[in-house]
C-alpha cells in the first residue's frame, strides 16, 4: 500500500481507477480495506481513493480540525484540487467540516450513515451506535474495544460484519475514546445551509432510528441533497449491500457529471 508523509507521520492509502476522483473516509473503527467493493465496483469509472485516519498520539491535540487539515494536506500530496468526498459515519463528520472549511476543494459530498449532530448519550452508547459489529462468540474480534488488537480471523469465507470485524485495523483505545468524544460534541446543524454543493445522503433501511433521523435531517437542511435509503441495509451498507450502494453513488455522480468535472 502506498504512503505519503503528513506532518512527519506516514499515511497509508489506496487508489484504483481513473477519472473523477472520489475519496472515501472510514468511520469510527474503519479502514481503507473496508472499501474494497468501492475499489472493485466503482474503480472502473472513477478514481477511487481512501486513506487511514490519523490516530491519537496526544501531540497535537486530537480534534476534527486536525483531521480536516490532514485531509487538506493529503489532497495536496496527491495534487488533487477537488474531489467528491465520501464519509462513513465518523468519517462523515470530517467530510462535512472539510466542506465547510475548504468548499473549493469539494465538488460533491457522499454522506453514509453519518450525522450533523448526535443526541446526548453515554460514550458507550455512541460507540455501539457507530460501530455495531455483532460478531458470534467464536470470532475473537466480536467486541468493540477488546477487538482492536490487530488480530485477524484466519477464515477466508467471512461475510458482512464478520468480515469487517476480522479486518479491523490496529486502532488504540485512546484513539477510539478520542473519536467517540469528538462524535459526542460534533454539531454543524446550524451550518448545513452553507454547504451548497450536491450531496448524496445514504442510510441503511435497518439503521438505528437516530441515524435514519439524521439522514432525513440532512435531506431537509442541505441545500442540494439527494436521499437514498438502502433496502435491507445496515450501518455498513457500503459493504453489506455494496451492489445497491455503488449503484446509488454511480447514478448520483452520473446525473451531476457535467457540473462535477
Amino acid at each position: 500500500m502506498p504512503t505519503v508523509q503528513i506532518d512527519g507521520h506516514k499515511v497509508a492509502y489506496e487508489e484504483v481507477g481513473l477519472g473523477l476522483p472520489v475519496l472515501f473516509l472510514p468511520g469510527l473503527i474503519g479502514s481503507t480495506e473496508w472499501f474494497k467493493y468501492q475499489f472493485s465496483g466503482l474503480g472502473t469509472g472513477y478514481r477511487i481513493i481512501s486513506y487511514e485516519l490519523r490516530q491519537d498520539t496526544r501531540k497535537p491535540e486530537y480534534t476534527i480540525d486536525l483531521l480536516v487539515e490532514d485531509l487538506a494536506k493529503f489532497l495536496a500530496a496527491l495534487r488533487l484540487h477537488s474531489v467528491v468526498l465520501g464519509g462513513h459515519s465518523f468519517g462523515g463528520m470530517i467530510a462535512q467540516q472539510f466542506a465547510l472549511t475548504y468548499p473549493q476543494s469539494v465538488s460533491a459530498l457522499v454522506l453514509v450513515s453519518s450525522f450533523p449532530r448526535l443526541p446526548k448519550a453515554p460514550q458507550a452508547n455512541i460507540a455501539e451506535l457507530l460501530a455495531p459489529l455483532n460478531i458470534p462468540k467464536e470470532f475473537p474480534m466480536r467486541r468493540l474495544f477488546g477487538a482492536l488488537t490487530g488480530r485477524r480471523a484466519a477464515a477466508q469465507d467471512l461475510e458482512g460484519a464478520e468480515w469487517l470485524a476480522a479486518h479491523a485495523p490496529r486502532i488504540s483505545r485512546a484513539t477510539i475514546n478520542a473519536r467517540v468524544r469528538l462524535a459526542a460534541s460534533f454539531d454543524v446543524t446550524e451550518h448545513l445551509g452553507n454547504i451548497g454543493i450536491p450531496a448524496l445522503v445514504i442510510a441503511g433501511g435497518n439503521e438505528d432510528p437516530v441515524l435514519l433521523d439524521a439522514a432525513q435531517g440532512f435531506y431537509e437542511n442541505l441545500p442540494d441533497a439527494t436521499l437514498e435509503v438502502i433496502e435491507g441495509g445496515d450501518h455498513f451498507s457500503f459493504f453489506t449491500r455494496h451492489d445497491l450502494f455503488n449503484a446509488a453513488v454511480d447514478d448520483f455522480l452520473s446525473s451531476r457529471m457535467t457540473t462535477l468535472v
